[in-house]
């Protein structure tokens, strides 16, 4: 059988995955995605499929039978699908890599000289890539790492993972610090020791174990390189914006100022944590980690709201004023720190179980979020992630 262009294995590749995704989000179990999948896709993906599932039937995860055809399913794609499956998350890396393959397809288009998917950077070292590479493998680190985080995978088994998704070397160095286990204090400053990838990846790192929520700013870092790639390549001149979509870098000024300093941290959950005191109201048990207590201070300020008779919460990144809605009048109760409205934004998203990648996209009508107490409430991001919005609903029966 004649080998098919390159072109079509993309476009194959990329209806396989979007497929794969959308069958995932509905429910349907892999068995009868892939047999579904088998009847729909040309070859070579007709003739592979079939024999996946038989790999699958002798106990292979689905990345393991991947890797009996390479020239299918890339190095970086099965390492993305192996994060998705320690940390449960398969439709999620599905979703990420349809993504990269459509864009992809339009790099290829565009005659860019950059692949997001068709490329194996084991095969070559850090110093050999070209800028837009380098932003390639970043991306692809950034958000694997992430991805597993926020999955509550152990530190230690996301980085080795995730490094599979780095040059030779550079892998070799990152599992070596996650070999050695002191990662109990963080990844921040031994990732630095290793005097590897540039210094603003090492401030990601660093502001996201400072606000305890490492798997939000990796999120932030793969989106920074994915969207310094777009510059680079050509790409957002060659395809226009969704509508209603816009590119954030609020976060890369933050950067700039350095890590949030813990004190600010302190006073808002002090703050929040004598206001329920006061009004005799249940406090968390102490955390037991940085994210932990970020996600305690997003609990304990809707449970504050909650008890002043809220219906309405606010949120503006205009003023960072918090604002209630009680008994159809608004009341300013709090201007809050900047770094707070983003990790409310990020926990309530993550308590939502929203795909973080799209964390400034607005959020596709009501979502039911969580219960304080008894009542039960539902979020929104308004605009571009501009505003907060949190609404309690009527009390449960």
């Amino acid at each position: 059988m004649a080998t098919q262009p390159e072109y079509d294995i993309t476009l194959c590749l990329l209806r396989f995955t979007r497929g794969c995704a959308t069958h995932f989000s509905s429910g349907i179990d892999i068995v009868s995605t892939l047999t579904v999948l088998a009847d729909e896709l040309p070859a070579p993906f007709s003739e592979v499929l079939p024999a996946l599932l038989q790999r699958l039937s002798a106990q292979e995860t689905i990345s393991q039978a991947m890797a009996r055809w390479e020239d299918l399913f890339p190095s970086s794609y099965r390492t993305v699908i192996r994060l998705g499956e320690i940390s449960g998350s398969l439709e999620v890396s599905m979703r990420y890599l349809a993504e990269a393959l459509e864009e992809e397809l339009l790099l290829q288009r565009i005659s860019a000289p950059v692949r997001l998917i068709f490329t194996d950077p084991r095969t070559q070292s850090w110093a050999a890539l070209d800028d837009m590479a380098r932003r390639v493998v970043l991306r692809h680190f950034s958000q694997g790492f992430a991805l597993a985080l926020s999955a509550g995978v152990p530190t230690g088994l996301a980085l080795r993972t995730a490094a599979e998704l780095l040059p030779v070397a550079e892998a070799q160095a990152v599992t070596a610090v996650a070999a050695q286990g002191e990662l109990s204090a963080g990844v921040a400053q031994p990732w630095a020791s290793l005097r590897i990838f540039p210094q603003t990846f090492h401030n990601f790192l660093e502001v996201g174990e400072s606000i305890g929520a490492l798997d939000f700013t990796l999120d932030k870092a793969a989106q920074f390189y994915h969207d310094d790639l777009r510059y680079l390549s050509g790409l957002v001149t060659a395809t226009a914006l969704p509508q209603g979509t816009t590119l954030a870098h609020d976060y890369h000024d933050r950067l700039e100022r350095g890590p949030i300093p813990s004190e600010s941290a302190d006073a808002e959950y002090r703050f929040f944590a004598d206001a329920l005191a006061q009004a005799g109201l249940p406090q968390p048990p102490p955390a037991q980690s940085a994210r932990q207590r970020m996600r305690d201070l997003t609990r304990m300020l809707l449970r504050y709201a909650h008890h002043l008779g809220a219906d309405t919460v606010q949120l503006r990144g205009n003023d960072l004023q918090l604002r209630l809605c009680i008994n159809s009048e608004w009341q300013d109760i709090r201007c809050v720190p900047n770094w707070l409205f983003d990790m409310l934004n990020y926990h309530l998203r993550s308590m939502a179980n929203l795909d973080t990648a799209h964390l400034y996209h607005p959020a596709a009508g009501d979502i039911l979020l969580d219960t304080i107490g008894t009542a039960h409430f539902t979020f929104h991001a308004i605009g571009n992630g501009g505003m907060i919005e949190v609404r309690f609903a009527e009390e449960r029966k």
